[in-house]
């Protein structure tokens, strides 16, 4: 019978650096690049290090301290190494994986406005919620000053509806051939028919549903 032993967890950082794509100068992917490296920070059991649950330890304790500043440097070359020229700038001088970390959340905070544009459109009670919960948005990070909840254009425009069309007539159809006529003129086309034909001129007769489609190379054209 085999006996499978468990593998000794080294107390040694890792010098791997994973593969995360860079936070770009701005910070337009702040809120998708901080989850990812969160989830880096969580696996390698380095959170601590930047949310300041891990205390240095005294000096009169060299070892536990010299493993603490290499995890430390572990994470700030995490942070620093994924960060393009213009974060990176902001972050040169910090001496800490923490310092780094706080800069660079207090410089990328975002409005609710903000938030709701980078979230897909939810409402702002949303965001607001699950900023509250104890399931907060790994990454997002707003200003307390900037709460404000303006209309949004976009999900105005959205959620626009059109009266129903009734099915029935409100009013008596024509009669007689020409005495109503539904006129609609489209163009011009983002291609040009043989001829140089940019515009259709739809004529409808209400009373007999005769149906006229002249072509026109200019709009001036349906007042000739």
């Amino acid at each position: 019978m085999t006996t499978i032993y468990p593998v000794a967890r080294s107390h040694q950082p890792s010098s791997h650096l994973y593969d995360v794509p860079s936070l770009e100068n701005g910070g337009a992917n702040f809120q998708t690049w901080k989850y990812r490296f969160l989830m880096i920070l969580e696996m390698r059991e380095l959170m601590g290090y930047v949310d300041g649950t891990a205390v240095a330890p005294r000096p009169s304790l060299p070892l536990q301290q010299s493993k603490y500043l290499q995890n430390d440097k572990e994470a700030r070359a995490q942070i620093t190494l994924t960060l393009k020229d213009e974060p990176l700038n902001g972050v040169l001088h910090t001496k800490t994986a923490k310092e780094a970390w706080d800069k660079l959340n207090t410089r990328y905070k975002v409005s609710l406005y903000d938030a709701h544009i980078q979230n897909g459109h939810v409402s702002y009670e949303y965001i607001k919620k699950a900023l509250d919960s104890d399931h907060k948005y790994l990454g997002l990070q707003t200003d307390p000053s900037k709460m404000d909840e303006p209309l949004c254009e976009a999900c105005a425009k959205g959620k626009i509806s059109c009266t129903p069309i009734r099915k029935e007539h409100i009013s008596n159809r024509a009669v007689n051939f020409g005495d109503i006529l539904h006129m609609d003129l489209w163009g011009p086309s983002p291609v040009r028919a043989p001829g140089g034909f940019q515009y259709t001129f739809t004529i409808l007769n209400e009373a007999t549903g005769w149906l006229h489609e002249p072509k026109m190379r200019t709009k001036d054209e349906a007042f000739g």
